[in-house]
């Protein structure tokens, strides 16, 4: 598999940093009356439009689907191969009738580079691609690969496409393409979007798929956007508008900041040991390993902010801090097998100007005791992490008693109420540091 480049630049992932993570549909009894005449309907039985971004020839590319099974098999939908049109856009008809649900794989190719969506089959047998790019072939790909191995219920092609971005398709575009490097790509992806949604439906499984539901909503009008974008604008003002409606899913919803913070910290964890345990590409690692980490610097900032406005406590600013920490984790993408470690560094740094704006906001006796208490928390994640090694199994596993453990530590805090903090903004300050503790000493 060889993919192509698109012809229009992607949006980068620190301005697409929240992911999401929808239901399946499942392929079962996908294929309805194959082979069946759509004459007698007046018409086809299935129809998908839609539009070739990625660098191929057009005078020579050409556009075939396929129905995927539930074991990431394909099978060939009867239609003649599609030409792309002047302007790279393709019409697919098909007198094949499949369920509504069923996964169909779009693929285009000019004879020596490939690229593909996958497209869910609509009730009325009518659907609208996403524009075909490096992005959306990866995700295909990857879909495809979990559908033959994975045993993750959460990992639907909406969450894989949640969570692949353009930077880490870009690097796999530019390197070997290799099954074994995909394998081991999917596996670290299936890993994070695996300990994220157990450690969301923890808390509340409805409440996750409520918000499943809300964002594959937000998923479909972003592709439709996205079809009908003809600039660099337009394409950006459908991913704002995509992540904003995520930003409402989850503020209307019933899942706390803290239980979002835990699982953005237990997806990050969990693609870290997993990349590390199948020896990813160093430089698809770095990808992987930032898009996780940036996902969680903007968890956690959200639920550093929520302790401090429930605690009352109005005169500890993080922006700046948390600005420059996701510039940092976005640099990291250069740093190829060591972008891990730059980026615990940079969390470490960030973890410095943390403890700096809370002392400076206590003032007084309570800063000195503060500064002399701070390091309690250092001892509590140390412990954690010696403990979830012992007990934890698979990288999931490890990670969900990391993430899951945060909630259950004790930090003794009465040196800061005798030096007169409030209780509970001493409380708040204890959730803050532990946060940021766990990021920095990932490895």
């Amino acid at each position: 598999m060889s993919f192509g480049q698109e012809t229009t630049d992607p949006m980068t992932h620190m301005q697409r940093t929240l992911s999401s993570l929808t239901i399946l549909l499942s392929l079962a009894g996908g294929l309805a009356g194959c082979g069946d005449d759509g004459a007698a309907n007046g018409g086809p039985k299935l129809l998908v439009h839609g539009r070739v971004d990625a660098n191929l020839d057009n005078s020579s590319t050409t556009v075939e689907a396929y129905a995927i099974a539930e074991d990431g098999s394909r099978e060939p939908v009867d239609m003649e191969p599609t030409a792309t049109d002047g302007s790279r856009r393709y019409r697919l008809e098909s007198t094949v009738e499949l369920r509504a649900g069923t996964q169909v794989l779009i693929e285009a190719t000019d004879g020596a580079t490939d690229a593909s969506v996958v497209v869910l089959v609509d009730a009325d047998g009518e659907m609208t691609a996403e524009p075909i790019t490096e992005e959306t072939s990866l995700e295909a790909a990857v879909f495809v690969s979990l559908a033959a191995s994975s045993s993750c219920d959460d990992c639907s092609f909406e969450a894989i496409r949640a969570t692949v971005e353009a930077e880490a398709a870009a690097t796999f575009a530019s390197g070997d393409q290799s099954e074994a490097t995909l394998a081991d790509l999917s596996a670290a992806l299936e890993a994070q979007i695996d300990a994220q949604a157990t450690s969301l439906r923890s808390e509340s499984s409805s409440a996750f798929d409520a918000y499943v539901s809300a964002r594959a909503e937000a998923q479909a009008d972003e592709i439709i956007a996205l079809d009908a974008a003809t600039t660099a604008q337009a394409t950006a003002q459908a991913h704002a508008d995509f992540e904003q409606a995520l930003a409402d899913a989850r503020s209307s919803g019933s899942l706390t900041a803290q239980a979002w913070a835990e699982s953005a910290h237990a997806g990050a964890e969990a693609l870290r040991a997993e990349a590390e345990s199948v020896q990813l590409d160093g430089a698809l690692m770095a990808q992987l390993v930032a898009d996780a980490e940036l996902e969680r610097a903007v968890s956690v900032q959200a639920a550093m902010e929520a302790e401090l406005s429930a605690a009352g406590v109005s005169n500890v600013d993080l922006d700046a801090t948390f600005a420059t920490l996701m510039a940092s984790i976005d640099a990291a993408r250069a740093d190829g097998a060591s972008a891990g470690e730059s980026i615990a560094n940079a969390w470490g740094a960030a973890l410095v100007s943390i403890r700096a704006d809370i002392s400076t906001s206590l003032g007084g006796a309570a800063a000195t005791a503060f500064d002399a208490w701070v390091t309690l928390s250092t001892s509590a994640i140390t412990t954690l992490r010696a403990n979830a090694v012992v007990s934890g199994g698979s990288s999931v596993d490890t990670a969900l008693l990391l993430s899951g453990g945060l909630s259950d530590l004790s930090v003794d805090v009465s040196a800061l109420t005798t030096a007169g903090v409030d209780a509970a903004a001493a409380d708040a300050f204890v959730s803050i540091l532990l946060h940021a503790e766990l990021a920095a000493t990932a490895e």
